[in-house]
């Protein structure tokens, strides 16, 4: 059914999909039954990416070469025999001319095929080379054939995309050489072949399924690896022409199908109320499938929220959830169809939390109504330093909340979130001023430790404090945000120190590697001759008493010995 389909012989062949074309102008596309617009939606069969792009498609590498022994054989009962047939079957006169030369031949074979990231940027490498070895001394090699080409780096990088894939292969390589094979081989000849397959690629992108854009807007690489949500349709002009679509949660066969799809396939043809969860004034409802044209009725439960006129049409008065009816008669009988709905935006309040070392702000909805519309609207973010006179641009995320990065100077900010729904229509934001210092301060500063300062080098150690940058000292200490529980460090194996809820305290430069991790590392240094200098490092994780990283510090133990002091 695709356009532009390439058969076996290398040529494009569009016969079936203008069949297909014809029927579909036949059956009155996109007109359905009773001139009523047919309801056109898509299935993918992906969500993720295909490969991670850590081996190539295709890898082949061998290589075959005469033994002294049957080079001897061969100079006696059939000079050149072997190189003489390679030239031939080859097409190469300089490989034949070459097989006159008394010595041994070796024939090299390389092929991969890449996706793009693998090897830099090749993306197909493939040569056939003879190398003779005249005289059993020098070499003379000559390539047969040989082709590599990089990817341009202009070009989008498909095989990341999300999408379906299609099958290559089930097998996973292998290696043969000749040592696994009869000892009365061995004696004659060399070889070993190395092959590995990747057993999947990508093949119809989540973005080309959903026809992203109908293919009138240029597309970039972030609009290919987007993750798309069915229940959040992209905005114009990036849209999709679809009026409802599915997607798979991860990649699967571009043609399988699964029971989830028919139950939703099913579910699009019911009557029922289309338009909008999150309504906003001017919002349109219909009722899908309405193949007979009947005349609508509409209302709501609460006229002091919202009102909905004979077009459909939704005139907002103020935020709230309401349902909506669509009434039609059918046979003499009154049928109604009902949508619940959210109209407006509910209210938010900005709160943060330190997590991963850094200020998670996250926005949480305080109208328990609207929990189940949440899904049906994401976020914008924006922030404005004190310090600095513009804003930076808005940033969309699909999770209410939005790291902001501290400083070791005063980083006193402001952060604005707004949200939007499936329409593109966007509340109006509300803000919070924070103060995004880093809270604390370290002596020494450095995180290096050149150990061989130290008289003891056991006795060094990392004082950590409340950053004085930070403008209330009284809230940095008192917030248990702060208070540190335990530092976890990942020298070696980890080790735990255990603190009890403070903002200050000591760490020795030994406790941060376990096991005596720290001694045996100075032992060997110190055995590894004047002049030798060593380092070792560990990540030190400052843990508040709910478990989250509110500090990340990089420590590194450096040594340039000197032998008059540790003898």
């Amino acid at each position: 059914m695709l356009i532009n389909y390439v058969d076996d012989n290398g040529n494009v062949d569009n016969s079936y999909h203008t069949v297909w074309q014809r029927e579909l102008t036949k059956m009155g596309y996109p007109e359905g039954d009773n001139g009523y617009k047919m309801r056109v939606v898509s299935i993918s069969n992906g969500q993720t990416p295909v490969i991670d792009c850590r081996k190539p498609y295709i890898y082949v590498d061998g290589r075959a070469s005469t033994k002294i022994l049957s080079d001897i054989l061969m100079e006696f009962v059939a000079p050149n025999f072997f190189a003489s047939v390679l030239g031939i079957a080859l097409q190469d006169w300089q490989v034949f001319l070459l097989g006159f030369l008394p010595g041994s031949s070796t024939l090299l074979l390389h092929f991969e095929a890449n996706p793009i990231g693998y090897d830099g940027r090749s993306v197909c490498n493939m040569y056939l080379r003879y190398v003779k070895k005249f005289l059993w001394m020098i070499k003379i090699r000559r390539t047969v054939f040989s082709y590599q080409r990089d990817y341009p780096l202009s070009m989008i990088n498909y095989d990341k995309m999300p999408g379906s894939y299609y099958e290559l292969s089930n097998a996973n390589g292998a290696a043969i050489s000749s040592d696994q094979a009869e000892r009365w081989v061995q004696l004659f000849t060399r070889y070993n072949l190395t092959t590995n397959f990747e057993n999947k690629l990508m093949f119809i992108p989540t973005v080309s399924s959903l026809d992203i854009g109908e293919g009138k807007v240029e597309l970039t690489q972030s609009d290919y690896e987007k993750k798309y949500l069915m229940n959040f349709p992209p905005a114009s002009p990036k849209h999709t022409p679809f009026d409802a679509f599915y997607i798979t949660d991860g990649s699967t066969y571009h043609t399988s199908f699964e029971p989830t799809m028919l139950d939703w396939m099913l579910e699009q043809m019911k009557v029922t109320v289309d338009g909008p969860e999150v309504a906003t004034d001017g919002s349109r409802y219909t009722i899908r499938n309405n193949t007979m044209n009947y005349n609508i009725t509409w209302n709501t439960s609460d006229e002091s929220v919202a009102t909905v006129d004979n077009t459909g049409t939704l005139s907002m008065k103020k935020y709230g959830v309401i349902t909506i009816t669509a009434s039609c008669v059918i046979n003499n009988v009154t049928t109604k169809f009902h949508k619940k709905i959210m109209v407006g935006f509910p209210p938010f309040v900005l709160e943060w939390r330190m997590e991963v070392s850094a200020y998670m702000v996250s926005a949480r909805c305080i109208d328990s109504k609207a929990e189940t519309f949440l899904k049906n609207i994401q976020y914008e973010w924006k922030l404005k330093r004190d310090s600095e006179s513009s804003t930076s641009d808005w940033s969309q995320t699909i999770d209410p909340w939005w790291g902001v990065m501290p400083t070791q100077k005063t980083n006193k900010v402001t952060v604005y979130m707004r949200v939007f729904n499936a329409e593109g229509i966007r509340s109006n934001p509300v803000f919070l001023n924070m103060d995004a210092t880093a809270p604390f301060e370290f002596e020494p500063h450095t995180p290096n430790f050149e150990v061989s300062q130290y008289t003891n080098p056991f006795t060094a150690s990392l004082d950590f404090f409340p950053n004085p940058q930070y403008e209330d000292q009284e809230a940095l200490v008192n917030n248990d945000e702060f208070k540190i529980r335990r530092v976890e460090s990942s020298g070696g194996n980890y080790l735990y120190i255990d603190f009890n809820l403070v903002t200050s305290g000591t760490i020795f430069l030994e406790d941060c590697w376990s096991r005596g991790g720290f001694l045996t590392w100075f032992n060997m240094v110190k055995g590894g001759g004047v002049g030798s200098t060593r380092e070792i490092m560990a990540i030190l994780l400052f843990k508040n008493n709910y478990g989250r990283i509110v500090y990340r510090k990089s420590v590194t133990s450096q040594i340039f010995l000197d032998y008059n002091r540790y003898p």
